[in-house]
């Protein structure tokens, strides 16, 4: 998402719930940026209920964004912009697990002659 030259945006939804949202951006670009009190200056959240915008931290795209801890509040409103990191899949962990086994059994058997 570019908000370059975008002097404000606000987010809001008539139809938001009194709990959270959240939105997934890969890469986000024209963020004003205030170090000092690690606000966005230009993104003004919901009033009612929050909105978390999520950036993904690995692009380089998106370095200036990290710098503090990476979690900026919106300038008003409710709701931050925070890094997310990619969740690793159970099947990378169950493909693991078989190939250990495959190993295991292999060595075994050369074990034995």
């Amino acid at each position: 998402m570019d908000i370059t030259n975008q002097t404000k945006i606000n987010l809001i939804d008539a139809y938001m719930a009194p709990g959270s949202l959240a939105q997934y951006l890969r890469i986000l670009t024209g963020a004003v940026l205030d170090v000092g009190n690690d606000e966005v200056d230009n993104i003004f959240g919901p009033n009612a209920g929050s909105l978390n915008i999520y950036y993904d931290p690995d692009l380089p795209e998106n370095s200036a964004l990290l710098a503090g801890d990476g979690v900026w509040d919106f300038a008003g409103g409710n709701g931050q912009l925070k890094p997310y990191h990619t969740p690793v899949p159970p099947s990378v962990f169950l493909l693991g697990s078989g190939l250990l086994g495959l190993g295991a059994l292999g060595w075994r058997r050369r074990q034995r002659s």
